[in-house]
């Protein structure tokens, strides 16, 4: 496929980022989950069976559920292409599906938290990410994300770069920024292959910690 580079896991790594692309993936997957998204109203009230999805990483461990974070476009939709979904739902690593609900939304950032009601699997699903507490804002710096493809569910892992910073408006190479998205604020470059789908995806620094 154009556009795509695939790697036989069973060689020895020989990324030129210098991360254990196997040894990462295998840590992290059981932190990222797929959501789908089943319907939405239209104008009228009426249900339209449309699906769509995205990605999500899971960050707190709470008492019977697990929060996670993805991109608000994911959980609420697109003006003019979908809208708020009848239902979410949450796959994890272990294939179980749970429903999911959204708790807070920030639309200038476009990002959203998640409760994912895992009840009494919480203990055993959910396993927060670390994420850094400083901007990765040099250029050339390697980066991976993982996240599933389309809406099929299967996982992809894609190298890359970050580099540096720009405003959200400057991003030429990105969609234009949503309604309500805060087109003068920073945001990563990343230079990498992705697919939809992969949107809410962690990208991963060197050292395991989720950077963007």
């Amino acid at each position: 496929t154009q556009g795509c580079q695939f790697r036989d896991f069973g060689q020895p790594d020989s990324s030129s980022s210098g991360i254990d692309i196997l040894a990462l993936y295998k840590e992290k997957r059981p932190s990222i989950v797929q959501l789908k998204m089943d319907g939405h109203k239209d104008k009228n009230g009426q249900s339209i069976p449309e699906n769509w999805g995205g990605t999500a990483f899971m960050v707190s461990k709470e008492a019977n559920t697990c929060l996670a974070i993805t991109d608000n476009h994911v959980v609420n939709g697109v003006p003019n292409v979908n809208g708020i979904p009848d239902k979410r739902t949450a796959v994890t690593h272990s294939g179980e599906s749970f429903d999911a609900t959204v708790i807070a939304v920030d639309k200038s950032q476009d990002l959203a938290l998640i409760e994912i009601a895992t009840g009494d699997k919480t203990g055993t699903l959910c396993k927060p990410l670390e994420i850094v507490d400083s901007k990765m804002d040099q250029a050339n710096v390697p980066a991976v994300a993982i996240g599933q493809a389309y809406t099929s569910g299967g996982f992809l892992v894609a190298e890359g770069t970050f580099d540096g910073m720009k405003k959200r408006g400057d991003a030429q190479q990105a969609p234009a920024p949503l309604p309500g998205e805060d087109a003068a604020r920073d945001v990563q470059v990343l230079t990498m292959h992705v697919r939809p789908g992969v949107s809410g995806a962690p990208t991963f620094e060197k050292d395991g910690k989720v950077a963007g």
